[in-house]
């Protein structure tokens, strides 16, 4: 009865693949709990890394915990290496080589910079990086700071599971200091969204990036985007007051003044 019923489950979801090839349905069809816990997130991650444009994934955490059965490890990785048809790379904390003909396969915990390193220096760059790994809130700070420089550019960098970043026990502050709380670290690099427009002063003292081009944050994950580093606005020109923004335009000859006497700003003109 069980193997019938896993029958059916097989053709009802390759049917559905087949109509409906999207990475929710994938997450599904795997066995991956990503499409229960963070949906709302992998919907959006759809419209914002293009499938061409994807080609190397680093996910933390491969799931399975100590069991070496490939149907309890590796479901996440399968999924995305079918939707986005790209290297996938793993590292656990147990040791998964049993999925190494599958994947790139490292065994370490997420904090040790050696182990990092050693996956930025065998694959560079990544276009999708994961954090699904102890869900320690002072280790989702650190793989943060030292990995999302390693995101190519318009990369994504998602981090899973924060209600550890919360709590003690989990190495997280319900103070929401920024070397422990995630969330609290990507609240105040909100600005960075907006560095072009922030004087240099407040730039520097906030410790901002100018490559971040969104943040998405839901219930319990959040979503940085990166981008290509922004061109900032002079801060002369950010704190000058409406009369001298005025008298600048008339100067250069932007501003054209109408026979009715009103006046149109003319941004196209170089």
């Amino acid at each position: 009865m069980r193997i019938f019923r896993n029958f059916l489950r097989t053709i009802y979801y390759s049917k559905r693949l087949i109509l409906k090839d999207n990475l929710i349905e994938l997450f599904k069809f795997y066995g991956s709990d990503k499409y229960v816990n963070h949906l709302s997130m992998y919907k959006i991650l759809e419209s914002l890394l293009n499938k061409n444009d994807c080609k190397k994934i680093l996910e933390i955490g491969i799931g399975g915990h100590a069991i070496e059965d490939e149907n309890f490890s590796g479901n996440s990785m399968r999924a995305l290496k079918k939707y986005y048809k790209c290297d996938v790379i793993g590292l656990d904390i147990v040791d998964k080589n049993f999925l190494s003909n599958e994947f790139f396969i490292y065994t370490g915990k997420q904090t040790d910079k050696k182990i990092l390193n050693k996956i930025i220096n065998d694959h560079k760059k990544f276009d999708l990086i994961i954090d699904d790994g102890s869900h320690f809130g002072s280790d989702q700070v650190l793989t943060f700071n030292h990995l999302f420089k390693f995101l190519s550019q318009n990369g994504i960098y998602i981090i899973e599971d924060l209600d550890g970043a919360f709590t003690n026990k989990f190495k997280g502050s319900p103070k929401l200091e920024k070397s422990k709380n995630i969330i609290a670290l990507t609240n105040e690099k909100v600005f960075s969204v907006y560095s072009q427009f922030i004087t240099y002063k407040m730039y520097k003292k906030k410790k901002l990036s100018n490559d971040i081009d969104s943040i998405f944050f839901f219930n319990n994950s959040v979503l940085i985007k990166k981008s290509k580093p922004k061109k900032k606005i002079r801060d002369k020109y950010l704190k000058e007051t409406l009369s001298q923004f005025n008298k600048r335009y008339y100067r250069k000859g932007k501003v054209n003044k109408n026979v009715d006497g009103t006046i149109t700003f003319n941004f196209h003109r170089d």
